[in-house]
């Protein structure tokens, strides 16, 4: 009985210690609805430094919550930059697709062609389908942002159909081939394009 009793303490003090990051997050969108941007940001890293306890899934939220909040900041301040960057440094796996949205937060801070060259450049260094993980992501190493771009699981998900499923059309089109087109008909890129 002691150890039950012991285990439901950890585990009530976990909870508290992951409560507080996300009460510091709360605090820090009222600091952002006052105008107050600066706290607002020392709010967010304080939360960004908390623990979230042991279940994966609140760090996950927490990141998420802080990088959107300070992507509201960061846009508010125009520094476009480091929304897109804020944007890049995001676990995607879990959750949907913002390749255009950092494309379009990039496209404000840089030259589109500068933005696409540079794309191109890694999706031709891509020469093995082997060693592309279609369920996490793929990054390009890229030199306009601070982290490779991230391409997300769900863009990923489309250019992995695209490229295995055998059409009449790309029949006689070589996988890889197929995989590089895939990619240039994303959403994300056709904005670099338009």
């Amino acid at each position: 009985m002691k150890i039950f009793i012991l285990f439901l303490a950890i585990i009530q003090i976990n909870i508290i210690w992951s409560q507080n990051g996300f009460t510091m997050i709360r605090k820090a969108e009222k600091q952002f609805e006052k105008g107050n941007l600066k706290k607002a940001l020392k709010l967010l890293d304080k939360a960004d430094s908390m623990d979230y306890g042991f279940c994966g899934n609140a760090r996950y939220e927490a990141d998420e919550a802080i990088a959107f909040n300070r992507l509201k900041i960061y846009d508010a301040t125009g520094d476009y930059i480091k929304a897109a960057n804020e944007l890049n440094s995001i676990n995607y796996y879990y959750r949907g697709n913002v390749d255009s949205l950092k494309i379009i937060y990039f496209i404000k801070g840089f030259d589109k062609q500068i933005i696409k060259r540079e794309i191109d450049s890694c999706i031709a260094t891509i020469n093995n389908l082997d060693s592309i993980d279609f369920f996490s992501g793929l990054d390009l190493n890229v030199n306009f942002s601070e982290k490779p771009f991230h391409i997300s699981f769900e863009t990923l998900k489309n250019v992995r159909k695209d490229t295995f499923m055998l059409t009449e059309e790309n029949r006689n089109i070589p996988m890889l081939n197929r995989f590089q087109l895939s990619l240039s008909k994303q959403p994300f890129y056709l904005l670099l394009i338009e």
